[in-house]
């Protein structure tokens, strides 16, 4: 390592030095080699790890998930993969992997009562209140949580009075999709280049007031609590060793893929149906879709794919292929994959 830097005299003791850099400049002098510290080479702090969960359960609006890890994606932030919020999934992460890290939450919440919606594993919805929010796991394990939820702030604070303070990004009420994903990508542009997160906020935060398209006011709406000055200006602390095991999705490589193919214009989600083909997917290989012509079985199996083949844990995030069966060829008998069917 080569370090180019002009040269200024300065006495050892000078107050301006630290005592790592005034031990070896004095090792210097007297012909040592020593490696110089870190103060001296400029090293920023090492930015924190992104766990990222959500939740978008079958029949409500369905978030804009894509967005935000291709805002993730794009400005470099340092995301580990994408995974479906469930209570094992938040449980095992507050548990295991939130230590010095940054938890990210995007779901649905209600003001009235106070929930959060979670998913089940068959994408259906689970309400949690504050009480059962907080008996899940150490939150104030967390380096900072980033809850962006519709009214998400009542469910931190109530957090905060049940757990103590931590710190915490989260909205005070409904936010425009177009406001959430310039915030994500200013917020996790600067965290990812070793920003504190409390400084981080306030650019993101001033990234919308400037922005266009009528969505300034929307500013306001997100806040920050649990922090006090300086609070996460720390390096966050390593993750423990065996934290996670071999195949554990936080640990895999290369980005989250989302599914590309076509959506179904002006889709009516059948709840019931949906999540009763999910279900029968539990033990089954093959569900067969079957109806009267146009009542909607190539829409429906279509969205079901696409919601299905999200990435994090749903049941076909490997992958989803559409095949046109009367193209397929014949088997053995001289049957096609429609006659079997």
């Amino acid at each position: 390592l080569y370090c180019i830097a002009k040269h200024e005299r300065v006495d050892d003791d000078d107050e301006k030095l630290s005592p790592a850099v005034r031990r070896w400049r004095r090792g210097l002098r007297q012909g040592g080699e020593g490696r110089p510290p870190l103060a001296v080479l400029g090293a920023a702090a090492r930015p924190a790890r992104v766990l990222y969960l959500y939740a978008s359960p079958v029949g409500y609006a369905q978030l804009d998930v894509a967005a935000e890890l291709q805002a993730l994606g794009r400005v470099g932030a340092p995301a580990s993969r994408a995974r479906v919020a469930t209570i094992d999934s938040l449980r095992e992460v507050l548990v295991a992997g939130a230590e010095g890290a940054v938890l990210h939450v995007t779901a649905h919440c209600s003001m009235n009562p106070v929930r959060v919606w979670l998913e089940d594993e068959c994408s259906g919805a689970v309400a949690l209140d504050d009480q059962a929010l907080a008996g899940i796991g150490p939150w104030r394990r967390v380096k900072l949580l980033v809850f962006l939820g519709c009214g998400s702030e009542i469910l931190v604070r109530r957090l905060h009075a049940l757990c103590g303070p931590f710190p915490a990004i989260c909205c005070t009420n409904p936010v425009f999709d177009t406001a959430a994903k310039n915030f994500v990508k200013a917020f996790y542009y600067a965290l990812g280049a070793g920003h504190p997160a409390s400084d981080c906020f306030h650019w993101a935060q001033n990234s919308v007031r400037c922005a266009g398209g009528g969505v300034q006011q929307e500013a306001d709406k997100f806040i920050l609590l649990g922090a006090a000055p300086g609070e996460h200006r720390q390096e966050p602390r390593p993750l423990p060793a065996g934290a996670f095991q071999a195949g554990d999705p936080w640990q895999a490589g290369g980005a989250p893929s989302w599914p590309q193919r076509r959506r179904v214009e002006q889709y009516i989600c059948r709840r019931e149906a949906t999540l009763e083909v999910a279900r029968l997917f539990g033990a089954r290989s093959v569900v067969a879709v079957l109806g009267p012509e146009g009542i909607g079985k190539t829409a429906f199996c279509q969205e079901f794919c696409h919601h299905f083949s999200a990435p994090g844990g749903r049941l076909f995030s490997a992958a989803a292929l559409q095949l046109d069966a009367s193209q397929l060829r014949p088997a053995q008998g001289g049957q096609t994959l429609r006659d079997l069917v």
